[in-house]
């Protein structure tokens, strides 16, 4: 969950981001006390900062975020491994058969492991051996969220340690029937996981000279189909069954030559609705993720509705 840089330079822009930040903290923090209505979850061994999605909707909807782990009196306790790192460093104890344990297999969510996943799962991969491959790739960092990438021509005489090298997709939007903002941009996929991809999805526009940075220029919130088949989906609930990530979301690109779909990163700490979505469409994800977080617990607790997990909210 990396944070973009912000850009307020202008006194209006830090009056205006104040405001925000005043109205987000008398509606979650008045959320919070009113919480535990429908029960808590625990995240362990960090817990989530309050901008992130999972925080406002569990305390939208009277679930009380506690860190740390439940005691042996709690029955069927729903605990969120959330770890803000690429590799995990904290193994998580023992704990009562019954606890609803999310994302404890996902332990590594470097580039070289989701690229070999990857080449498992559809057959290929954007690695490239930097070594031979002759013309342009993309050299950036192994760690999650470093926002490194760099084009550089190939081949090189040595790799340098902690890095990867993949091809330059092509996911621009003269290239892509998805161009809401003009000629000149990089297209990416922001894919919500809730056990499985779900049926909303956000289309992220930036400038081709930030194509790596982490600040969109706009965001679109639009149906999952709109983006994939029914194979490509079918595909990426199987990666991320084979990386373990049960709660998240992922980045997905479209190469607009080849038509095929790369996924080249995995955030199981997302913050929640990017920036450069509308204020309408923020509203309307954070309702999506209020219902979606519900129905996906209930469903893995058994299927069955419980007071703590309402299908309807």
């Amino acid at each position: 969950m990396r944070r973009a840089a912000h850009s307020i330079t202008r006194p209006r822009q830090i009056l205006s981001a104040l405001l925000r930040r005043i109205r987000h903290v008398i509606t979650y923090k008045i959320a919070y006390i009113k919480a535990e209505k429908r029960g808590k979850v625990y995240f362990f061994p960090e817990r989530p900062h309050p901008y992130t999605a999972v925080y406002r909707a569990f305390h939208l909807l009277g679930i009380k975020v506690l860190s740390g782990l439940p005691d042996r009196s709690q029955k069927s306790p729903t605990v969120f491994v959330w770890e803000d790192s690429t590799l995990s460093q904290h193994e998580v104890p023992a704990l009562p058969q019954d606890c609803f344990t999310i994302n404890k297999r996902c332990t590594d969510i470097s580039k070289s492991l989701v690229g070999r996943i990857h080449l498992e799962v559809f057959g290929y991969q954007a690695e490239v051996n930097p070594l031979i491959h002759c013309g342009a790739m993309v050299a950036k960092s192994d760690e999650n969220g470093a926002h490194s990438g760099k084009v550089i021509n190939g081949p090189i005489k040595e790799r340098q340690a902690g890095w990867v090298y993949q091809e330059v997709i092509q996911n621009t939007s003269e290239g892509l029937n998805l161009c809401a903002s003009g000629p000149g941009k990089a297209i990416d996929f922001r894919v919500p996981v809730f056990g499985t991809v779900q049926r909303q999805a956000y289309i992220k526009y930036r400038s081709l000279e930030s194509r790596f940075g982490n600040v969109n220029d706009l965001v679109e919130l639009v149906s999952v189909e709109r983006l994939f088949n029914s194979e490509e989906i079918g595909k990426l609930n199987k990666f991320c069954e084979g990386i373990g990530l049960d709660y998240g979301e992922i980045d997905v690109i479209r190469d607009a030559v080849s038509n095929r779909i790369f996924v080249l990163d995995i955030n199981k700490t997302p913050l929640g609705p990017p920036n450069g979505l509308s204020k309408k469409h923020f509203m309307e994800a954070l309702r999506f993720y209020q219902q979606t977080f519900g129905t996906f617990l209930s469903l893995r607790q058994g299927g069955e509705t419980s007071e703590l997990w309402p299908e309807k909210f």
